[in-house]
């Protein structure tokens, strides 16, 4: 037999508990689903190509389909030959966040873009001589 604990209307106790469970089981494999995805989110450049994973998509552009690298006041972005533009999340500037924390991520990001723009002219000047 269920009892009314004081809660108006004489509604159960297990009553209110089941609601929370129903609401608070999806809310918390969410949560984790995002978790585990913004450890996943990175960028990675080897000998192959670039490698960006986002939160939603994974791109991977060889060296040989790149065709430009560029930072702005958003974050890092890319260009493949085929004309995709991709933003690369994890070197993305969120509007709104503290000054500090953005002017951060820009340097992070100018500093990716010239690191990668060095790589991708050595790769294209190797390609030429071969």
């Amino acid at each position: 037999m269920a009892t009314s604990l004081g809660v108006p209307g004489g509604v159960s106790i297990w009553f209110l508990l089941s609601d929370l469970v129903i609401v608070s089981v999806p809310l918390v494999l969410i949560l984790g689903v995002a978790l585990v995805r913004n450890w996943q989110v990175r960028l990675v450049a080897d000998d192959e190509g670039i490698l960006v994973v986002n939160w939603i998509r994974t791109h991977h552009v060889s060296w040989n389909g790149l065709a430009k690298v560029w930072s702005d006041d958003s974050g890092l972005w890319l260009r493949a030959d085929d004309g995709r533009v991709i933003d690369v999340g994890v070197l993305s500037t969120v509007e709104g966040s503290l000054d500090f924390v953005q002017e951060r991520q820009r340097r992070e990001s100018r500093s990716a873009a010239r690191r990668l723009n060095e790589i991708l002219r050595r790769k294209q000047r190797a390609r030429r001589k071969a």
